[in-house]
């Protein structure tokens, strides 16, 4: 889900000419999302949650589940950036600012795609953060008014694990390709911040059909809304995600947290770069400060 958005400071944008982001958009974009089979009732799938909280496999999973009606439409602005003819040489300078660097266009290219699972009626799962609320009205808004049924799919993971986890597969790709898809901890805090906050509009406004909070083992929590406008049950998804994050963990998740953080030390050991080195070191110290109660409690 989104809308183009102003461009960060200090980070100079490499936008398309109009030209060529529409020929990459009809050329090899659209022919991907033309391969889905229209509906009478389509569905859009919202799988939520912060970076580095799992949402591309879990999109994996219900885009699967989706297959029998004939195709769902991936959309997510991430899936856009290789297509963006600038991304390569922007890694290759600085793969902590190519992501922001082509933004305008990979942000552009997913409304456009959204618009077109509306007006053609095909089913849709979209990877977002839900971190702004405004975005979030539009947006689903828009697949309400169009007929589609609307579902979200809300990760509740802890922050200490995103951070570590979107950190780690930094840095398994700087050491495969060179360069990586980086996330900072600005970004990852925000995104994790506002992500309650949305949750509670959207039950508070009845914005969608289903809402679902999934946890490290399972479903934490389910609503929906009954033929009579009402939800199922008192709208609590809020506060769903929260307990999640914050819940004591077990000795076995406290483990995991500690192997994948001697992995990631082991990696960041080798990683070239000092400026990249000394982002790395930051964001180990950043999903540690988010873990140091859980550990506590582990």
């Amino acid at each position: 889900m989104t809308r183009p958005r102003d461009g960060e400071p200090g980070v100079v944008p490499a936008e398309l000419p109009e030209e060529r982001h529409r020929n990459l958009l009809v050329t090899t974009i659209l022919p991907a999302a033309a391969k889905a089979t229209a509906q009478t009732s389509p569905v859009a799938v919202f799988v939520a949650g912060q970076p580095g909280a799992g949402k591309s496999t879990c999109a994996d999973r219900v885009h699967h589940a989706l297959a029998h009606r004939g195709g769902a439409v991936r959309i997510g602005s991430d899936h856009y950036k290789h297509v963006h003819p600038c991304y390569p040489a922007l890694l290759a300078i600085d793969d902590r600012s190519a992501g922001l660097r082509t933004r305008p266009d990979t942000r552009r290219w997913q409304a456009e795609v959204e618009d077109y699972t509306r007006r053609h009626r095909l089913d849709a799962v979209i990877e977002t953060a839900l971190a702004d609320p405004e975005e979030a009205r539009a947006t689903i808004g828009a697949y309400r008014r169009a007929g589609h049924r609307v579902e979200l799919a809300v990760l509740a993971v802890p922050e200490a694990l995103s951070s570590l986890a979107v950190l780690h597969r930094y840095l398994q790709q700087v050491q495969a390709a060179g360069a990586g898809r980086y996330v900072s901890a600005q970004n990852h805090d925000h995104c994790s911040r506002e992500l309650p906050e949305v949750l509670r509009i959207i039950e508070a406004e009845r914005l969608a059909n289903l809402v679902t909070v999934i946890g490290t083992n399972g479903i934490r929590y389910l609503n929906r809304l009954t033929p009579n406008g009402s939800w199922s049950r008192p709208p609590r998804a809020a506060q769903a995600v929260v307990a999640e994050r914050t819940r004591p963990w077990t000795v076995t998740e406290a483990d995991g947290f500690r192997t994948t953080l001697g992995h990631v030390r082991d990696i960041a050991h080798n990683t070239p770069g000092p400026a990249r080195r000394t982002a790395v070191a930051e964001d180990i110290r950043h999903s540690l400060r988010w873990a140091a109660p859980l550990l506590r409690r582990g």
